[in-house]
């Protein structure tokens, strides 16, 4: 006969062991505790955020008044400097025109515009501090593109002496048009910062841009 200490039966055929009931009853009591504990932590935490979201300070309806008043101040602005953007987009910061003469007439144009248009939003009243961000990056964003029509006029100036036989789409090689470009781009980036800042600071006193513009705003 085999004797089992010398030749021991191999592990694939041997019946595994089973597992201590009382250490099968231990595992299952940690596992109950430990999914109790999670409930408990899950429905404290909903509780806190509802807690949070009934306790949240009231709107100070001054602030409220005073971002509302902000808001539509800036909107009466940028509906006048969309008005110019859409004018000087007949020459664009791509020069689409071969005529000094359209480049010319069209920068002396939108120029005085975008001056007068920087002092309006620079004058817009903003008695709270809330805003202040906000008119500083709108302010910014105006003046950079006035400048960057000022240099644009510039360059065509220089383009047209340097090159009097050329077209209008020579200044695109002079050092002085990235230059004015890269003052347009500014503007756009800052005044996409602006609206986002009003955007939540709207959110903040209860309302939105939507609700401001109105129904049928553009």
């Amino acid at each position: 006969m085999r004797d089992p200490r010398r030749n021991p039966v191999p592990a694939r055929y041997r019946y595994p062991r089973r597992d201590d009931p009382g250490a099968v009853a231990k595992r299952r009591r940690w596992i109950a505790i430990a999914a109790g504990a999670a409930a408990v932590v899950i429905v404290a935490a909903v509780g806190a955020f509802f807690v949070l979201r009934d306790t949240a300070p009231p709107i100070d309806p001054a602030e409220r008044s005073a971002v509302v008043s902000f808001t539509r101040g800036v909107l009466e602005v940028e509906a006048k400097r969309q008005v110019v953007a859409t004018e000087f987009d007949g020459v664009g910061r791509d020069i689409r025109t071969t005529e000094f003469s359209i480049v010319f007439s069209t920068l002396e144009s939108v120029i005085p515009k975008q001056e007068g248009l920087a002092q309006e939003v620079r004058g817009i009243d903003s008695p709270s501090n809330l805003t202040a961000l906000a008119q500083t990056l709108f302010t910014d964003a105006y003046e950079l593109e006035l400048e960057g029509y000022r240099m644009l006029n510039r360059v065509a100036g220089q383009a047209q002496a340097n090159y009097p036989e050329s077209t209008a789409r020579r200044l695109r090689r002079l050092d002085g048009y990235a230059a004015a470009v890269n003052r347009l781009d500014k503007a756009e980036r800052s005044r996409a910062r602006a609206f986002e800042e009003l955007e939540e600071l709207l959110g903040r006193v209860g309302t939105s841009l939507e609700e401001v513009r109105g129904p049928g705003a553009p």
